[in-house]
């Protein structure tokens, strides 16, 4: 009976070897695209709520006067909706450019001024918040 060859065996070991470290390198690189797109989102929602928070702010210092929030914001106003387009890196841009949208939803009810700001990446809704600016009893 012939023994298999100390050469045979060699290779077969490095084909084992290259095998193990082929599905290490695979399994590295799914980790890597994954905490990619994992970063990627996170800097989507930072850069959200931090649109949605000046948007915020600059509709209570508007203080009910739409034409004074589409000049801090340089918002589109259309009926009660105020809409803000950004481009990839978050910088302002126009409506054919847009990357990510912020609709400001607002109305008023008892001499508050309400408001539904959300911001979307196409049709997904990132970040959303409501708040409120008491205008007066007048």
């Amino acid at each position: 009976m012939k023994t298999p060859s100390k050469a045979r065996l060699f290779l077969i070991e490095m084909v084992i070897i290259i095998l193990f470290f082929a599905v290490a390198g695979a399994v590295c690189a799914n980790i890597f695209v994954k905490a990619h797109l994992t970063s990627a989102k996170s800097v989507d929602l930072t850069s959200a709520a931090l649109k949605a928070q000046y948007a915020a702010e600059c509709l209570k210092n508007a203080k009910g006067d739409a034409k004074r929030l589409i000049a801090l914001t340089d918002g589109e106003l259309v009926g009660s909706v105020l809409s803000i387009y950004y481009d990839q890196n978050w910088n302002e841009t126009n409506s054919s450019e847009k990357r990510y949208t912020l609709y400001m939803d607002m109305s008023e009810n008892g001499g508050m001024l309400l408001a539904q700001i959300r911001v979307y990446s196409g049709e997904e809704e990132i970040y959303a918040i409501e708040t409120g600016e008491y205008l007066g009893d007048g």
